[in-house]
C-alpha cells in the first residue's frame, strides 16, 4: 500500500529525478521536505508522514537512506534511489509513455 501510494503522488519520480540530476559521479539525496514541496498536500505533517513511507520503501531496499545533521544540530534523514527504483518510475521512451510499474495494469 505504502508503494502504491508513492508511486500514484510520484514521489518515487522525484526522488528518481533528483537522483539523476546529481550527475553519474554523485548521487543526490532529497529531505522528506523537499518532497512534501514538490507533491500536492495541504496537510502541515506532510513531511513527517513522508518520511515515514520512505523509511519503510528504504527497509525493503527500494531507496537509500542517509542521515545528515543539519546547523542546529537536529539529524535529518535523506533519500535516494534504491536498485530497483528504475523499474517504478515512468519511461519516456520517443513517442511512447509507458507509465510504470506494470503491475499496476493487472489489477485493473
Amino acid at each position: 500500500m505504502v508503494l502504491k501510494s508513492a508511486i500514484e503522488l510520484d514521489i518515487i519520480e522525484i526522488i528518481f529525478t533528483a537522483s539523476s540530476e546529481g550527475g553519474c559521479a554523485c548521487i543526490s539525496v532529497i529531505s522528506p521536505a523537499k518532497i512534501a514541496a514538490r507533491i500536492p498536500s495541504k496537510n502541515p505533517d506532510a513531511s513527517v508522514l513522508l518520511d515515514r513511507m520512505l523509511r519503510l520503501l528504504a527497509s525493503y531496499d527500494i531507496l537509500k537512506c542517509s542521515t545528515c545533521i543539519k546547523e542546529n544540530g537536529e539529524v535529518e534523514r535523506a533519500y535516494s534511489e534504491g536498485p530497483t527504483c528504475k523499474f517504478l518510475v515512468k519511461l519516456k521512451v520517443e513517442v511512447v509513455d509507458l507509465s510504470a510499474p506494470l503491475f499496476f495494469v493487472a489489477s485493473l
